[in-house]
């Protein structure tokens, strides 16, 4: 909406939002008030996993049930999608709409596609894995006198769990094999049923791994370093998973690379990994 009427406008950041993937639930911004039309009070609901508007993220606005408005009242509003440098990305506008207080008018919602959210414009959407919603709101008759902005943020809290595996005797192993990752942790820190190092016939290493399933289920993000001989961490693979099927994450380093540095690498030829695991139950 080009609109040069003053208003008022809400930014809402979402920072680990890709960490949302397989959320269910909604997420509700902080509560706003809007002075300039009866001290209302107002949120933002988004939904990244619709049942309503299928493979869609979805933002609403809600009235709150308790205000010093009245009933109900009028008003013009846009919801968009923002990028870093505050361009818009995706945007919705809505006129006079009526809105009575507890109220969310399902009809007037602002979609985008998933996968191009969490996939193929990522970058766009969420730089830095922060999401950006932003709000403007009119009077539908009469002005706002003074432009008025409020910005918010909310973090998703995030876990990680770090723990140890080992492969012995690694100079030993074959190629087209695959060699089982010996845990040196407590199974409540892996979070993984199992894990596997595979070595293909031009020597190129993958790591096959498989999550614990988790209900709800979770989007991790896995990272592995292999600890040298100064127990530095050297960062080798990372992947992040939406589901707890297996999958093979590939190695930044080959078998060959490992064993012409084996003094730095495979002290009493064992590899020693690291291995991070971030998630969220959301």
């Amino acid at each position: 909406m080009t609109d040069r009427r003053k208003c008022f406008t809400f930014v809402w950041k979402i920072k680990n939002f890709n960490f949302s993937f397989n959320s269910l639930w909604s997420f509700d911004s902080p509560i706003f008030i809007l002075h300039s039309l009866y001290r209302t009070r107002w949120n933002i609901v988004l939904y990244t996993n619709s049942t309503t508007y299928k493979n869609c993220v979805v933002c609403y606005l809600e009235r709150q049930r308790y205000d010093f408005g009245p009933d109900q009242l009028e008003l013009d509003y846009e919801l968009s999608f923002i990028a870093t440098d505050g361009s818009v990305i995706q945007s919705q506008s809505f006129l006079r709409k009526a809105y009575k207080k507890g109220h969310v008018d399902w009809t007037s919602a602002l979609l985008a596609n998933r996968e191009e959210v969490f996939v193929h414009k990522k970058k766009m959407f969420m730089p830095d894995d922060t999401f950006t919603v932003r709000c403007r709101m009119w009077k539908s008759q009469g002005l706002i006198l003074e432009s008025a902005r409020c910005s918010v943020e909310t973090r998703i809290d995030v876990e990680c769990r770090s723990f140890f595996g080992v492969i012995e005797k690694f100079t030993s192993i074959e190629p087209s094999s695959k060699s089982k990752v010996c845990f040196k942790s407590s199974s409540e820190e892996i979070l993984l049923s199992a894990m596997n190092l595979c070595v293909d016939d031009n020597g190129e290493l993958t790591l096959q791994i498989k999550p614990v399933d988790y209900e709800p289920k979770v989007m991790y993000e896995f990272r592995v370093f292999i600890l040298d001989v100064f127990k530095s961490k050297v960062k080798s693979a990372s992947k992040k998973l939406y589901d707890t099927n297996s999958c093979c994450i590939p190695f930044t380093f080959s078998k060959e690379h490992l064993i012409e540095n084996k003094g730095l690498y495979l002290p009493n030829d064992v590899l020693t990994l690291q291995c991070e695991i971030f998630f969220s139950y959301i």
